[in-house]
């Protein structure tokens, strides 16, 4: 969709050139520093009064080139480019619009924060960090990711707190704003660290003196997975707050939208060991995996104790499955602490896992494109 020539401004305040590598750059470090997972998360350079740059959208890190990032016009949002924008570039618009002294804009969806926005809690600052987050950081009304409803929701909480560089998307993630990249990046770190620091600690599981149960004894698990899914790589879970929430015997409602395009309502919880031997635990498996037709495919199996078993195209992806389902542990668990996460509506649960089969769950080669969040 090209831009008015118009409305573009005739010299930008960077080198697009500049701005494109160095864009390119800032995705593969959020990557790197555990911000976003393969595809989530989106990032934006201001160009000068009337435009900026931004990631493309469903596109892993890694692979984004500088010629794959578009041109958005603030006023309207049209685009150039060779790739369909993030599909929150009406976010980046928005807070572009209404702060003129912003130069990026980046959403993460990172791990620590988990609790919070599940719980739909602002999060307080300690004075130490104020000069640099202020006293607090609001959180914004839940609405389904790329629409214009959660592009004004995080508006309005950043209006209601001026001083705030950053807004905590209920049941979603971060976006921060800086004045450059940097900038933006310093305050997400820092509300990482913050977040990290007030996290409960681990529940041990219930009539056990030991929080780590073995993690062996699934090969006929994976076996049978692996009849169920030909092709797809099975990877054993045995992250800390999946091991715990394993533990409590119960299914995982995903208070996170990002854990809900993987699962939809609910993930399984199937016990060790299934009554009636090998029949009896290909039943529960299949049962627990879901239809072969419309919301199929779990991503993701709970086995009480064992933690979980995470399914991809490849070890990277099922890797990735692993960490989106951690998070979601955590955010269950480190909710109860805050008085509760306030999960997705099973509405909005459903649509998360149709727009990702139908968008992202058969682009590219292989049986998934990768989980994704822009």
């Amino acid at each position: 969709m090209p831009i008015d020539a118009q409305a573009a401004p005739a010299s930008p305040s960077r080198s697009e050139t500049e701005a494109r590598r160095t864009l390119v750059a800032a995705g593969v470090r959020l990557l790197d520093e555990g911000l976003v997972a393969r595809t989530w998360g989106n990032i934006s350079l201001r160009l000068g009064p009337a435009t900026f740059l931004v990631s493309p959208s469903g596109v892993p890190w890694r692979e984004v080139r500088p010629e794959d990032l578009s041109i958005v016009n603030i006023a309207d949002l049209a685009w150039e480019g060779a790739r369909r924008p993030s599909s929150e570039r009406g976010l980046h618009g928005m807070i572009y619009a209404a702060f003129p002294e912003t130069g990026a804009v980046i959403h993460t969806h990172q791990t620590a924060i988990s609790p919070w926005i599940a719980a739909r809690l602002p999060l307080e600052v300690p004075a130490a960090l104020r000069a640099r987050l202020g006293p607090s950081l609001p959180v914004a009304a839940y609405a389904l990711p790329g629409t214009p409803a959660l592009a004004r929701a995080a508006l309005r909480a950043f209006e209601a707190a001026p001083r705030s560089p950053a807004v905590l998307l209920a049941n979603h993630g971060l976006v921060a704003r800086g004045a450059d990249l940097e900038d933006a990046f310093r305050v997400a770190e820092s509300v990482e660290a913050l977040c990290a620091g007030l996290l409960p600690p681990l529940p041990p599981p219930p009539g056990r003196p030991d929080p780590a149960p073995a993690s062996g004894g699934l090969e006929e698990f994976i076996a049978v997975l692996g009849e169920l899914r030909p092709g797809a790589f099975v990877h054993h879970s045995t992250r800390p707050w999946t091991l715990a929430f394993s533990a409590g015997g119960r299914p995982l409602r995903p208070l996170l939208d990002d854990l809900a395009q993987l699962g939809g309502i609910s993930f399984t919880i199937l016990p060790f060991a299934p009554r009636g031997g090998a029949p009896g635990r290909r039943r529960a498996l299949a049962r627990a995996l879901g239809s072969s037709r419309g919301f199929r495919s779990r991503e993701a199996l709970l086995v009480e104790g064992r933690g979980a078993l995470c399914l991809g195209a490849d070890a990277e992806e099922a890797g990735t499955v692993a960490q989106v389902l951690e998070k979601g542990a955590l955010a269950v668990l480190g909710a109860e602490g805050l008085g509760g996460g306030r999960p997705l509506s099973s509405l909005d649960a459903a649509y998360m896992r149709w727009y990702y089969l139908r968008h992202y769950r058969n682009r590219g080669a292989g049986p998934a494109r990768g989980p994704s969040g822009r």
